[in-house]
């Protein structure tokens, strides 16, 4: 399990180096629990580009119900 602070969309995002993209979650309301059911098309029609370096966004998303889950 990973530290509390990290269990935050905003900690998740610092995590992977994509805080830039915080701002956008807060102004769609995007939860760690909406979080972890987005799709790629979710996340497209909020603005996140799915073309992000290394894809390290896509990556981590099959993680986030283990990492958030206890």
């Amino acid at each position: 399990m990973i530290p509390a602070a990290e269990t935050s969309v905003d900690g998740f995002l610092r995590s992977l180096g994509l805080e830039k993209y915080s701002i956008t979650f807060q102004a769609e309301e995007v939860d760690m629990t909406a979080l972890v059911h987005m799709t790629d098309e979710d996340l497209k029609a909020i603005g996140i580009p799915m073309h992000l370096p290394g894809n390290a966004f896509n990556a981590s998303l099959p993680l986030k119900p283990i990492l958030f889950s206890g």
